[in-house]
């Protein structure tokens, strides 16, 4: 017994060695310059230091580069703001953690055209931000500054074109500063409800809990929305509901004034506008992956990588060009449909300040960009039927390269042409018969012996005339010259057509890379949109029978949290074929003004099947659904915000199959039972 444990003891210890000394797998691309990039041959495998992150960074150059004025060589001013606040707040472990993905990135050559779109975002735990955690606590305000105009909250904050909040930095204001020895409020730090998996689940907000499809659940009755980013921004919303009095209630605002009224009817087109959108968010990513982010006068970008078409070789090059045209088609039709939008409310009071911000233009104070012009250029510039043939040609101002080496072939056809008269003219005899007898052959961009003169036999030439070849004999024989002037013409012939045969293959990634340089304006138009359908969507609840508005009452940290629900109805029961005889429910939980002073404890008992876990469970999807600022199925409904909801574990019932939780649980016994009596008779 001694002997074998040492022996497995000696074989787990050789496996580390082996694992210790792992080095990365070898490249197996086939161009030289490439293999060397993602070669790294002597380093052993192990997570990426801060150093190593930062090395690769600036050697790849994702990011534009500090400005002229900065004497820094390797500034990280221009940088993403999350990104740059992690390395200046020395952040070494989420740097690191940066690092290990833009490796597996790498890996597969997809880096450049992921992080080159500048999104990074900032993920802190809730337990970080009760610590204290200083630079949880920064990222944390960091992040929310970043992510309120998505999330349909940012009021006052200063918005670039793009629909982006400038954070606190790039306005000059000062840079948080804490102390060890602050005292910390964590409800300060509190932006969002906290909701784990389990309560999820339980609660079935995303699914439900009998076939774990999404009819039945909290999710199913307010997803309304028309466009698949406004169905993904309205899911962030529900998975976390905000937690700030005055964010809640300007989500409300814009709610309510779409429920009723001119907006009301405006909205009612928006939606047909909308549901012509498609998913721009996605396309507008495609876009940019398809263009590499190349720039319109050389063939490598900035960070001196080439794109991904230029080190593959497409045997199905065909099939591929027509899915990139028709999903640049997609996008243009999907943005025309998103400019429609501040027209249809145009004229019409609003008195909300978000959705004044969603569908007003920039220039009348909201975060809408105007961008007819720009859409129309691409409309007039962009043969879809050619391109999916593969034969598309960028028109006059697409590419200063084409448009130069087209300049030079106008301009040699030309210089052939006055050399044949001058020649016809002053040189050849008889001249009559020379000007109507020459002819140039071999014009075509891939044919040989371009522009071959052919003149009859019986016509008197210089001596410079070359034969080449000839045809036919005697008086009907032809023949063939070539001149010193004109090979050299021919010459640079030849190099403005393959300067001009390079450049059209790379087309419709030179329109693509000029689409993706506004990128900008085009992810203003997804975000408002988003927000525009994920509010909609909303106001379409908000308008069901039965639905009011929550009163959010404001909590200090002196007074007593509280909630109270009149005649409240469970979302996902009240509707269903079983909820015939439901019965609404009244609950006061924490201070009440109208009733008294209530407990901050409530102890529920009943029989089974008594609607325990229904009053429960619907109390906290009011709670939810007050909070992303929707309506709820209640009389009055009134409560202090909710930072974290707790749900029990184990056993549940399943309240859409009318099965209580004794039921369940007891039928989980006697099919466990079961399956053991059939196990031991086997």
């Amino acid at each position: 017994m001694i002997r074998s444990l040492q022996t497995t003891s000696q074989a787990v210890f050789r496996v580390e060695v082996i694992q210790s000394e792992e080095s990365f797998p070898k490249s197996t691309a086939l161009d030289l310059d490439v293999r060397r990039q993602l070669e790294r041959s002597g380093n052993k495998v192990h997570p990426w230091q801060v150093d190593e992150t930062l090395k690769e960074l600036h050697r790849r150059k994702y990011y534009p580069r500090a400005s002229r004025l900065q004497e820094e060589q390797f500034s990280v001013s221009r940088w993403p703001q999350v990104l740059r606040a992690a390395v200046e707040g020395k952040a070494d472990l989420a740097v690191s953690s940066f690092g290990a993905a833009l490796f597996y990135l790498q890996r597969n050559l997809i880096d450049g055209e992921i992080l080159s779109m500048g999104i990074v975002k900032a993920y802190v735990p809730p337990e970080s931000i009760v610590a204290g955690n200083r630079t949880a606590v920064a990222m944390t305000q960091l992040a929310s500054q970043q992510d309120r105009l998505e999330s349909g909250v940012d009021d006052g904050a200063h918005t670039s074109a793009g629909g982006t909040n400038e954070l606190s930095r790039a306005n000059g204001q000062a840079p948080m500063e804490f102390t060890h020895h602050e005292s910390i409020n964590t409800e300060d730090k509190i932006n969002h409800m906290s909701l784990d998996g389990t309560t999820l689940h339980n609660l079935e907000i995303l699914t439900n809990a009998v076939d774990h499809k999404v009819a039945g659940s909290l999710w199913s009755k307010i997803n309304h929305t028309r466009t698949p980013h406004g169905a993904r921004l309205l899911r962030a919303w529900l998975l976390r509901p905000l937690f700030r009095k005055s964010e809640i209630e300007r989500r409300v605002d814009a709610v309510e004034e779409l429920v009723s009224g001119g907006a009301a009817v405006a909205l009612l087109e928006a939606t047909k506008a909308l549901a012509d959108c498609g998913d721009i968010e996605r396309l507008l990513s495609r876009v940019h992956s398809m263009s590499g982010n190349t720039l319109l006068d050389a063939n490598e970008d900035e960070s001196g990588q080439v794109h991904p078409n230029d080190r593959a070789v497409l045997y199905e090059a065909g099939k591929y060009n027509i899915r990139k045209v028709k999903d640049f088609q997609k996008v243009l039709k999907g943005l025309h449909s998103a400019a429609k939008i501040p027209e249809l409310f145009a004229g019409i009071e609003i008195q909300s300040g978000l959705l004044c911000k969603i569908v007003r233009h920039t220039d009348q104070g909201g975060c809408f960009p105007s961008m007819e012009e720009e859409l129309d250029w691409f409309v007039a510039n962009f043969d879809c039927e050619q391109a999916s043939k593969g034969l598309f040609e960028p028109s006059k101002g697409v590419d200063q390269v084409y448009d130069n080496a087209c300049d030079t072939v106008e301009s040699i056809l030309s210089e052939l042409n006055d050399y044949k008269e001058d020649m016809c003219s002053n040189m050849l005899s008889p001249r009559s018969f020379a000007r109507s007898q020459w002819k140039y052959i071999n014009t075509k961009p891939e044919s040989k012996d371009k522009y071959l003169i052919e003149l009859p036999a019986s016509a008197a030439v210089p001596d410079d005339f070359i034969l080449k070849a000839k045809r036919g004999s005697g008086q009907k024989q032809i023949n063939k010259y070539r001149t010193g002037e004109v090979e050299q013409l021919v010459q640079q012939l030849e190099l403005a057509f393959d300067i001009q045969k390079e450049r059209k293959a790379k087309g419709m990634q030179l329109i693509f890379a000029k689409f993706d340089s506004m990128r900008t304006i085009w992810a203003a138009a997804a975000q408002t949109t988003a927000i525009l359908d994920a509010i909609g969507a909303l106001a379409h609840t908000a308008s069901k029978a039965g639905y009011v508005r929550p009163r959010i009452l404001e909590c200090p940290q002196e007074d007593a949290p509280s909630v109270r629900v009149v005649q409240g109805r469970h979302p996902s029961v009240e509707n269903t074929a079983n909820s015939t005889e439901f019965v609404p429910n009244d609950l006061y939980l924490g201070a009440d003004s109208s009733h008294g002073t209530a407990s901050r404890v409530l102890l529920l008992s009943g029989p089974n099947m008594g609607g325990k876990s229904t009053l429960l469970r619907q109390t906290c999807l009011i709670t939810i659904m007050a909070q992303i600022g929707s309506f709820v199925p209640a009389e009055e409904c009134e409560l202090t915000p909710v930072d974290r909801i707790f749900t029990r574990l184990g056993a549940s019932d399943r309240i859409l199959l009318g099965q209580s939780t004794f039921f369940v649980e007891v039928s989980a016994a006697v099919k466990k039972k079961k399956m053991t009596c059939t196990r031991y008779r086997g």
